[in-house]
């Protein structure tokens, strides 16, 4: 090796160095007057050779010569001299070194100059740097960048460049001398604008190397004056300096000018390093050697640049003759150390394999999920308190991953307060053991797991508010910009901030958002020949890619909104692509077309988990169902069997809080999907003995769901027993507190009672209701009760008075509905006086509103009026407009007609309608679609009445 190649490999490794420094905030850069040239300011030769000019001497001492014009013409004048020679207050611009400096990105710069050439390179850079030009600064920086002053400067009158200022710089700079040496102590020093000839460097050195010895950090010079000098590279060497030549390291130096070769060595050392393509790419994903789970988005970006990309399928796939050959690298050459932890990289991630030379190779991935994470997905409370249990037999500080999965445990149990000391544990071991990515984790998880736990309370001096307390202010000093700003050995930082500022759960929301639009389009055409992957099939994909990251590393950020967003936004696009009906063949031009429409046939067990998880509660969950019309929709084999799992799971679920929510949110979803008899079995056997009378109150509708969907799936057959005991339960809950609260309910129980061949006996609860007046709940058992308790209930109704401005006018029509009461002339007759009278004082103003008529209108279609002229023209006139048409169909003007009143009509009501009015409504079925979106309902009850 010739003195050329071995100065190469010298200042490769000096590079690599310096690079390093800069990844971990350890670099510091020392700039001298050489940085300033090109933007007009006088190197230190130049400088001096004007003072000396001055004084007509031929004085070779730079310090001396300041110093005699100083004693010479006195303070006043030689200040007015400095400051003209260094262009004081003149305005300069900045250079291209100036940009290259703050390329650098260093937290320090240090300068012996005495311009603001720095201060304006950060302005222009917008990043805030603070000045430190006099001792008196330090105490008062805040600023996270720092530029030293070290030879002060005119606004302070304490510039450093006569003799006595060298001689007396000690005391004149004792705490900035002191935090100088400190940092040339510990950090890595690059040396930029300075010749061999300027004093700084060597009283610099000549500091610290006296007080560290054989301990000193060494220092980089960048020289652009000299040829290679073997005597001057050992001589600085001595000094604690390796010089870099920058003549001996550029190619073709002698056109260049001092300016060109400190830029050109700025430009080589700022320069990635030139890595073969696997290693370069091992290099950009080593930071993610540690994770469990390593996202798509960063292999994709991480190989893009190489010729390399994931196809929809989550294949690599080599999309020029470079990826192809790199690709061979990585799988079929020989392993080496880049490719071997590169594959396993590769495998952490749900990358499925690769195409190369037109084949398709897979993966031998192992899939096995930790039992911890198994347990969160399959609702398994119990099972995660067990495994919790017995970590804390295994917990040490040379595991610190445990007591991430301690506290990741704890967190799912819904014991923030646990978590939180698990997670304090584990960053200070991880902190230790320098895996500073995981670290960097647990931080943020301490920081957003604090908003979970109860705030202290004021005043209170208990125990536990201690606790709170501590808690608050330990995690109100967590600063996470600053923790990740300070992270050591980290590569590339890109994905701790992405986790820090949820940017991937804004670009996640924004792809499924996307993709969700793309799956609709996709259910609502019909396609001869399709090929895929489906839009609905990648918006699993990414969903699911997506939680894994989160779940299997520990990221406990799952109750904040991105990421719930996040869930949502994919529920939505799974149900509307999992509710479309297939479309069917056409015929064209006498010719079957066989086409099909994407979408998607079931949902599956990562779709349960996510409704049962994210939507929030039960009512959420219905009310999401129920704005796409979603009465009952497909859930595949493999998800029945995820469901059987967690159902026992959920029951068996000992924290009371964390039952009430996961089985009501069960009770919902199963109130909307397709069932087996075992869940059927195992809920309805939950509600005789787990249900009190709140639950009761608040989750009627989900309750009422349930048995409708099971009965409509014939899977109530049987279950009697079931029934009666929840219906015994709802009624001696609304005898005991006085409240009629479930009357909804009871109706759909009596009802699937006698669907089921059975009748309702109990007659002392009958006799309660009919002493409380339970007149509603009464009317809705009415057809389900044995005839010997019907004749109780007429007997009980018959005479009673009713008066129709009072409410139980309703209670009147209800009755007569259910044939327990025959229609009665004189309450017609009181309707009717009392319209009439209203009208002759009020002229042709309604004195009382349409909903006294509503029951009316209900009779009216019964065919249970008496004087059903006079009511048809009180209906007519007074009457809401859906209740017009109604009791008129054919003569009702259709421009008052609204489609969404078709779904208040019962079946028997729209074959009615079909007959009397089935031309006008298909009119304006048509009319509405071509203007407006039709919810499923109205299309199918347009297909199956009007079309």
């Amino acid at each position: 090796m010739n003195i050329n190649q071995t100065l190469s490999a010298s200042y490769e490794e000096s590079k690599r160095i310096i690079k390093e420094a800069q990844a971990n905030n350890k670099l510091v850069l020392f700039v001298g007057a050489g940085a300033s040239i090109d933007s007009k300011m006088p190197s230190w030769k130049e400088a001096i050779s004007k003072v000396k000019k001055r004084l007509g001497i031929k004085e070779n001492d730079y310090l001396k010569i300041p110093q005699y014009y100083y004693d010479a013409r006195g303070k006043k004048e030689y200040t007015a001299l400095m400051r003209k020679i260094f262009k004081y207050g003149q305005p300069l611009s900045t250079s291209t070194v100036h940009k290259k400096i703050m390329q650098f990105n260093a937290s320090t710069i240090i300068t012996t100059n005495y311009d603001h050439l720095i201060e304006q390179a950060s302005e222009e850079n917008a990043e805030v740097r603070q000045v430190i030009s006099c001792d008196s600064d330090l105490p008062y920086e805040t600023a996270s960048k720092e530029l030293i002053k070290m030879h002060g400067d005119f606004e302070h009158d304490n510039f450093v460049l006569k003799e006595y200022d060298y001689l007396h710089y000690s005391s004149n700079f004792k705490l900035i001398e002191n935090y100088i040496k400190s940092i040339i102590g510990s950090k890595v020093i690059l040396f930029l604008g300075y010749s061999f000839n300027d004093p700084d460097i060597k009283q610099i050195f000549t500091w610290v190397k006296d007080i560290l010895k054989k301990d000193f950090q060494r220092a980089y010079l960048i020289n652009v004056d000299d040829e290679y000098d073997p005597n001057k590279e050992e001589y600085y060497k001595n000094l604690g300096i390796n010089v870099i030549f920058a003549k001996a390291w550029l190619d073709d130096p002698d056109d260049m000018d001092k300016s060109d070769l400190l830029n050109g060595t700025l430009n080589k050392i700022l320069s990635p390093e030139e890595l073969e393509p696997v290693e370069a790419i091992y290099d950009k994903l080593k930071d993610f050697n540690d994770l469990n789970y390593v996202y798509k988005k960063y292999i994709a970006d991480a190989f893009w640049n190489y010729g390399i990309a994931i196809n929809p399928k989550n294949y690599l796939y080599a999309r020029n003759s470079q990826g192809s050959k790199i690709l061979s690298d990585i799988y079929d050459a020989d392993s080496n150390e880049h490719t071997e932890k590169l594959r396993d990289i590769i495998e952490h991630s749900n990358i499925k394999g690769y195409l190369l030379n037109d084949k398709t190779i897979e993966l031998n991935k192992a899939n096995v999920i930790a039992q911890w994470a198994e347990a969160v997905f399959n609702f398994d409370f119990e099972k995660l308190r067990k495994i919790r249990s017995e970590n804390n037999n295994f917990l040490n500080e040379n595991n610190p991953e445990k007591y991430l999965v301690q506290a990741s445990i704890s967190y799912y149990l819904e014991d923030y307060i646990a978590s939180y000391n698990y997670l304090k544990q584990a960053s200070k071991y991880f902190y230790h053991n320098q895996l500073y990515v995981y670290y960097f984790i647990s931080e943020v998880n301490k920081k957003y797991l604090s908003k979970l736990i109860p705030k202290p309370i004021k005043d209170s001096d208990t125990e536990k508010n201690k606790l709170l307390e501590k808690i608050k202010s330990e995690t109100d000093g967590i600063n996470l910009d600053r923790i990740l700003r300070s992270l050591p050995n980290i590569n590339n930082d890109e994905f701790l901030n992405d986790i820090l500022q949820f940017t991937i759960s804004y670009s996640v929301f924004q792809s499924l958002y996307n993709k969700s639009i793309q799956s609709k389009k996709e259910a609502n055409t019909n396609y001869i020949i399709y090929s895929g992957p489906a839009a609905y099939e990648q918006l699993q994909s990414d969903t699911i890619d997506f939680f894994k990251y989160e779940l299997e590393n520990h990221l406990l950020l799952d109750h904040f909104q991105p990421n719930v967003d996040v869930y949502k936004m994919y529920i939505r696009g799974k149900l509307l692509s999992t509710s479309s009906p297939d479309k069917k063949d056409e015929l064209l031009f006498g010719r079957t077309i066989i086409e099909h429409n994407v979408h998607s046939k079931a949902l599956n067990k990562f779709d349960l988990y996510i409704i049962l998880k994210y939507l929030g509660n039960a009512a959420s969950i219905r009310e999401l169902f129920n704005s796409y019309s979603i009465i009952n929709i497909n859930v595949n084999d493999d998800g029945l069997n995820y469901l059987n799992i967690i159902v026992d799971n959920i029951l068996k679920t000992k924290n009371k809080k964390l039952l009430n929510v996961n089985y009501w949110n069960l009770i919902a979803l199963c109130g909307r999907i397709n069932l087996t008899q075992d869940v059927v079995d195992k809920i309805l056997e939950s509600m005789i003995h787990d249900i009190n009378y709140d639950n009761f109150s608040q989750n009627q509708n989900i309750i009422i769901d349930f048995v409708n969907n099971a009965r409509h799936q014939n899977l109530l057959i049987g279950r009697i027993t079931y029934l009666k005991k929840i219906l015994d339960e709802a009624l001696r809950e609304m005898i005991s507190r006085e409240r009629t609260d479930y009357e909804h309910l009871v109706k759909v129980l009596g009802f699937s009672i006698k669907e089921l061949g059975k009748l309702y006996t109990n007659n002392l609860k009958i006799k309660k209701m009919m002493n409380m007046q339970f007149d509603i709940v009464l009317i809705d058992l009415y057809p389900v009760c044995s005839n010997d308790i019907k004749d109780q209930i007429k007997k009980f109704y018959l005479g009673k008075i009713f008066d129709p401005i009072n409410e139980n006018l309703d209670i009147y029509c209800k009755l007569v509905v259910n044939k327990i009461i025959f229609p009665r002339e004189d309450i017609e007759e009181k309707i009717i006086n009392i319209f009439k009278k209203d009208n002759s004082s009020m002229g042709d103003t309604k004195p009382i509103p349409g909903d006294l008529l509503r029951p009316l209108v209900t009779l009216y279609l019964n065919d249970e009026i008496l004087d059903k002229q006079q009511i048809k023209e009180l209906i007519s006139k007074y009457a809401f407009e859906i209740d017009k048409w109604l009791v008129d169909p054919t003569n009702f003007d259709y421009t008052n007609f609204h489609i969404d009143w078709l779904k208040e009509c019962n079946l028997p009501l729209l074959e009615k309608l079909s007959k009397e009015a089935g031309k006008e409504i298909k009119h304006e079925f048509i009319n509405t679609y071509q203007h407006e979106y039709l919810d499923k309902n109205l299309l199918d009850i347009y297909f199956k009445y009007f079309a």
